[in-house]
């Protein structure tokens, strides 16, 4: 074998180990949970800081990682984050959820959204509008309030406290609901099948919101729909009825590919 096929033998072996260094990196990133000193990134990937420093220096190059100038901490960039939701958005109980959002908002001529949860909280990850736009701040990238919004009971209703605690408290900023008002509301909301806000997110707008289940009944995201029409979604009205009926529907018939 001639130096150059050596040559370039060795070049695709440290791409590839590049790779896998940079990955490493990026999986104890996401263990930490949030942005994380240097030298804790690097004791968590097995690596040595100035090794680390300029893995993730490139990592930050391509937004990957993101250097956080008041605190020096780095923590995931805004490629991840891209790369994070299309992951998300091509699960199968997603894609579904997505294509009985789709329509549901043509049939009742209405918008809405799907979510799905974050370490900040339920993020938007898909919308659509079946009618004339409704007019919202809403859109995707956004972190919906777990106490004052449709979606955000659903995630407060569905999954463990624990897993809410932390979000809910940096969102409500000391205004948090007590474990006997969220007890209360979950009860209220899993017997139901779904959740209701009437402007307390956004004045003017009503919403309803339905949990989205994976096979072991875990939350895997939640389908909401906005209206300007008070009445429309109501606990016995014929668009909740349907719209109840539709994620049922996907819950019976969805199977693992």
């Amino acid at each position: 074998m001639g130096d150059d096929s050596l040559t370039a033998k060795r070049a695709r072996r440290s791409g590839v180990q590049s790779i896998e260094i940079g990955g490493d990196l990026l999986e104890a990133m996401v263990d930490l949970g949030a942005p994380a000193a240097l030298s804790d990134i690097a004791k968590a990937s097995g690596l040595q800081s100035a090794k680390a420093h300029r893995y993730l220096t490139s990592l930050c190059e391509v937004g990957l990682t993101v250097q956080h100038r008041d605190t020096g901490r780095y923590g995931l960039g805004p490629l991840a984050l891209r790369m994070g939701l299309s992951a998300i958005s091509q699960h199968d109980i997603i894609e579904r959820a997505y294509e009985v959002l789709v329509t549901l908002c043509t049939d009742l001529r209405t918008s809405g959204h799907l979510s799905v949860w974050s370490e900040a909280g339920p993020v938007v990850i898909r919308s659509t509008h079946g009618g004339p736009p409704v007019i919202s701040p809403v859109s995707v990238g956004t972190i919906l309030p777990l106490h004052r919004s449709a979606s955000g009971l659903i995630y407060l209703s569905y999954m463990p406290l624990a897993a809410t605690a932390q979000a809910l408290e940096k969102q409500a900023m000391g205004g948090a609901p007590s474990a006997d008002e969220i007890a209360v509301f979950r009860d209220r909301i899993t017997a139901a099948g779904c959740a209701f806000a009437e402007g307390q997110y956004i004045p003017g707008l009503c919403a309803i919101a339905f949990p989205i289940l994976n096979h072991d009944t875990s939350l895997a995201g939640a389908v909401t729909l906005v209206s300007t029409d008070q009445s429309l979604f109501t606990e016995h009205s014929p668009a909740t009825e349907t719209a109840l009926h539709a994620v049922d529907a996907l819950h019976r018939d969805w199977s693992p590919k």
